[in-house]
């Protein structure tokens, strides 16, 4: 609620287009939802892949607060699960570097001792953001720096995969060689 008193927007998605509300209910904070519903928050923001919150609830309070508000299901996906990762402030620098292109920023952080094979709660790495947006310089620069080309997040997708269901071209090109000579 501190981040909503201070005026940011918690309708906006992230790199992958996940809200609040989608967080919300992986994690089956009700009290969360409700908040963000009562403050006019859409319960229908779609992500990256179509899904939208109502896919996300995990437990029976949730679903049901979805289908007693208007919630829809987006499109579904089978999900991995996905061990447990330390997510800091500097895992979601790194992330928001890997989605804007901000090469010095990255830079920044590996001086100050980044993990670079770190991930989201989705399983979602660096490499996997960058590869998504078409950042040659950044894939590089990670995969220079030891960045896994096979890691897969909970879509079970790798960072080839990324840039190929986005039409990155250049980026699978790449990746397809990095991965040909390991």
């Amino acid at each position: 609620m501190r981040l909503h008193t201070q005026g940011v927007d918690l309708g906006r998605g992230d790199y992958d287009q996940r809200t609040p509300m989608h967080l919300a209910a992986v994690k089956g904070h009700i009290d969360i939802l409700r908040f963000l519903h009562s403050e006019g928050y859409d319960l229908n923001p779609e992500d990256r892949w179509g899904s939208t919150p109502m896919n996300e609830a995990t437990d029976d309070d949730s679903h049901n607060f979805f289908l007693e508000n208007d919630g829809v299901m987006g499109k579904s996906y089978e999900k991995q699960n996905v061990n447990e990762t330390q997510v800091g402030e500097d895992l979601f620098r790194l992330l928001y570097a890997c989605l804007e292109n901000n090469l010095l920023l990255a830079q920044s952080l590996n001086v100050i001792g980044w993990r670079v094979n770190a991930y989201d709660y989705d399983g979602r790495s660096p490499l996997n953001v960058a590869a998504s947006e078409g950042n040659l310089e950044l894939v590089k620069y990670l995969v220079a720096h030891g960045a896994d080309p096979l890691h897969r997040d909970c879509f079970n997708n790798d960072a080839l995969a990324d840039a190929r269901r986005e039409g990155r071209h250049e980026v699978a090109a790449y990746l397809e060689q990095v991965i040909k000579h390991r």
